[in-house]
């Protein structure tokens, strides 16, 4: 049970919190910037921004994973 609720909060928080963090360009933001391959620019930037902190997440939720892993295998070797 700990085990199924540790994942859903792991897979909630790679999945929502890039968007808290990183949250999209409004239209009211973007209404001021006339050129719209600027806008189109911005929008793609964001995303890029998102999807890369997203990605670090993923790393880092491998490596705590791996790190329990291993502590795990020489707690039993004891």
């Amino acid at each position: 049970m700990a085990l199924l609720l540790l994942v859903a909060l792991v897979g909630a928080g790679v999945i929502f919190l890039p968007r808290v963090v990183y949250p999209p360009l409004t239209n009211e933001q973007l209404q001021y910037i006339d050129d719209t391959v600027v806008r189109l620019q911005l929008k793609s930037a964001r995303s890029a921004l998102e999807i890369e902190f997203r990605w670090q997440l993923i790393a880092m939720v491998a490596i705590f994973l791996t790190a329990g892993v291993v502590g795990f295998r020489m707690w039993l070797k004891k």
